[in-house]
């Protein structure tokens, strides 16, 4: 399994660095989840939605030095709940992310 790292490790690399370690300690760690919140009507539908350029700019708040290209959504989302979200980091590497879409309070 390839990971990117986000810290320095002492046996493995430098932040920032991709490696390939066995499966078992690539799930060890686990996956960025960000969330959203937008204001929901009748029946819980979005007044507008959760774009690439959202997931961006909270991937980028957050450290991750991504170009919005990078983030891999088809269509915006539009409803509440949990999502995956495709990242290509490098041409053989996807990261996933989850993405939950909460109503505002």
């Amino acid at each position: 399994m390839k990971v990117i790292l986000t810290k320095d490790l002492d046996n493995l690399g430098r932040a920032g660095a991709l490696v390939e370690v066995k499966t078992g300690y690539g799930r060890n760690y686990p996956a960025i989840e960000l969330k959203f919140t937008r204001k929901v009507g009748e029946q819980n539908k979005l007044f507008g939605s959760v774009t690439s350029k959202d997931i961006h700019e909270q991937l980028a708040g957050q450290g991750y030095p991504i170009e919005r290209r990078q983030v891999h959504l088809p269509d915006p989302l539009k409803d509440l709940g949990t999502f995956e979200v495709d990242v290509k980091l490098h041409p053989e590497v996807t990261a996933k992310l989850k993405v939950t879409v909460l109503a505002e309070s």
